[in-house]
């Protein structure tokens, strides 16, 4: 597509005409005998995004490649990241607790992911395989190597009239090289909180199109991140954050694993037991108090008494801050110029992204077990209650078992991603206008896989309860699987309670355009 004179434009560029003539009439034969200069041509990529000083008060931001350069930032990601106009709604890979994990998008205007539209060269490319919450489609920015960029647009204004709903808080259109001669080659490494990250890019390109008619380019980008957990940082390396100004403690005060009594009508009592083989620390309620985590100053009466004992602990060490990350980006163009009217290209892409975090051990509770289906991952509808004795229940009554399934290990997620981009094309003139035909296509396979999950199935079997209940919850009276003392399960009953749930998806696109 190319740019559309307006009226403004043409009155402006008339009155320069005028001005133009009446020099050079009054500079004497001097002038009337030299040669006519030839003007370049220029080309205007992505020209449906509006002009900054004559079309529009809502201006395009121009970042470019020195900008990018300069910036140390080693990812497309990264640098949108910090411009003003990306607030709310943008997610990026270090949000660990996301529905498409590894990848990053931008939010213009806090509108949303699925309301800002990037494009690459001006035109559509495939957007992540898993949309973010489950509805928001978007273009994974990491999938862009950023050695290969000239320069990024970004319209912060609604381009809706021209793109579709999927432009409403804006355009960023990112510009990649077309003709590079020459060798470069760049790499860094940096550190933070006793963890690295490294990159690795090169640009190879041979061919003057003024020249010798023809250009090829290629580039290359490498990445990789060393995982952060939160336990690593300096800030987050405990959940006891009350040596800051007005925080608390954070720590779990059941979650490694306690029982809790219920009463005889059913309700949760006031009882509470650490499990026998507790991995972390053993506090009463006195400690509780002390420790912060329960209601200071006098603490939670019903819970504070000597007979209680709770297993908490600080899970920081098992929640990720930024995960592992591997990515290797190539794009690769051949531009032929047949005539002075008319040139050829060829484009071809291809990003593979990997990325690994990791999560607290599998959380016992109501919705503990999980099973596939077309939906999704079903959980339990009910919490499941233990006959004394059962599963290590110590008490006499019947009783509930809250926290962690500490030999089942960490929840993992390792997310794979690649992107292909293909396009081909025609530059030509025919009288006065000129013409950009291009078809195309672009493909996202993603597949995530996540570890040491809980089979609905396997809880199920090894507590002898039922998957699908009907009121009253029925009661586990007998068990192969021991809560209270889980080192003593044999490999057996780990197996067979655990699950990894593979997660697949793909988007494709394929288009024609002049």
């Amino acid at each position: 597509m190319k740019l559309q004179r307006k009226q403004l434009v043409l009155a402006v560029q008339a009155a320069l005409g005028l001005g133009v003539a009446f020099t050079l009439a009054a500079s004497g034969s001097a002038l009337a005998q030299s040669q006519p200069q030839k003007i370049e041509k220029i080309e205007v990529t992505g020209s449906n995004i509006k002009r900054v000083d004559t079309e529009t008060v809502s201006p395009v931001e121009i970042i470019s490649r020195d900008q990018i350069e300069r910036t140390g930032l080693a990812t497309v990601a990264e640098v949108l990241r910090n411009i003003p106009a990306n607030s709310g709604g943008s997610f990026g890979e270090s949000f660990t607790n996301s529905f498409a994990p590894g990848a990053a998008g931008i939010s213009l205007r806090g509108l949303g992911q699925k309301s800002t539209l990037v494009l690459i060269n001006g035109r559509r490319t495939a957007g992540y395989g898993f949309a973010q919450n489950l509805q928001d489609t978007f273009v994974d920015l990491n999938s862009i190597p950023s050695s290969a960029v000239e320069r990024i647009e970004v319209l912060k204004d609604g381009a809706s009239a021209v793109y579709g709903s999927d432009a409403i808080a804006g355009v960023v259109n990112v510009i990649l090289r077309k003709d590079y001669v020459g060798a470069q080659v760049g790499g860094g490494m940096g550190s933070s909180e006793g963890k690295s990250d490294y990159r690795l890019n090169a640009v190879f390109g041979a061919g003057d199109l003024g020249k010798d008619r023809f250009n090829f380019f290629a580039s290359l980008d490498y990445y990789k991140r060393d995982l952060l957990m939160l336990s690593d940082t300096e800030y987050g390396h405990t959940r006891d954050m009350r040596g800051h100004r007005g925080g608390r403690n954070y720590q779990s005060l059941t979650g490694a694993g306690t029982w809790r009594a219920l009463t005889s009508s059913g309700s949760l009592s006031t009882n509470f037991r650490a499990n026998s083989d507790c991995d972390g620390m053993v506090l009463n309620g006195a400690q509780a108090v002390a420790a912060g985590l329960i209601a200071a100053p006098l603490g939670n009466a019903s819970w504070n008494n000597a007979t209680n004992t709770f297993c908490a602990k600080d899970f920081n060490g098992q929640f990720t801050a930024m995960p592992k990350t591997e990515r290797l980006g190539l794009l690769g163009r051949a531009t032929f110029n047949f005539t002075s009217n008319m040139s050829g290209y060829v484009e071809g892409g291809y990003s593979a992204n990997k990325s690994f975090q990791r999560f607290q051990a599998p959380f016992f509770a109501g919705t503990t077990g999980l099973t596939p289906t077309s939906a999704g991952l079903r959980p339990f509808t009910y919490n499941i209650t233990f006959a004394p004795g059962a599963s290590g229940n110590p008490f006499t009554s019947n009783a509930r078992y809250v926290g962690v399934l500490n030999d089942m290990g960490t929840r993992d997620t390792e997310v794979n991603s690649d992107t292909y981009r293909l396009l081909g094309g025609l530059n030509y003139s025919f009288g006065s206008w000129d013409f950009d035909t291009g078809l195309g296509w672009a493909k996202n396979e993603v597949e995530s896989f996540n570890f040491n999950r809980l089979s609905l199935v396997g809880t199920s079997e090894l507590f002898g309860v039922s998957t699908n209940p009907q009121p009253p919850v029925p009661i586990s009276t007998g068990s192969t699987y021991n809560l209270d003392r889980w080192m003593s399960n044999s490999a057996a009953s780990r197996e067979a309670m655990r699950a990894n749930f593979p997660r697949q998806s793909t988007s494709e696109m394929t288009f024609l355009d002049t």
